[in-house]
């Protein structure tokens, strides 16, 4: 069964964004991940995907 739960993680990239978007990830939240570096939210987004493809979308972007 699909999450009816999402959420919008800016910050995903690194840190403490990075781990959440890993925790609700792995809870079967569908994600939105916004950050500025690209690759890095490939990274987090790779292995949430590998488990649910089109789990977590990412948005690269300046929020500043």
């Amino acid at each position: 069964m699909a999450s009816s739960k999402a959420a919008i993680i800016v910050g995903a990239s690194s840190g403490i964004g990075a781990a959440l978007a890993r925790k609700l990830g792995r809870k079967g939240w569908r994600l939105a991940l916004v950050a500025r570096r690209e690759s890095e939210l490939q990274a987090v987004a790779a292995p949430i995907n590998r488990a649910a493809p089109g789990r977590a979308l990412i948005f690269p972007h300046d929020v500043t």
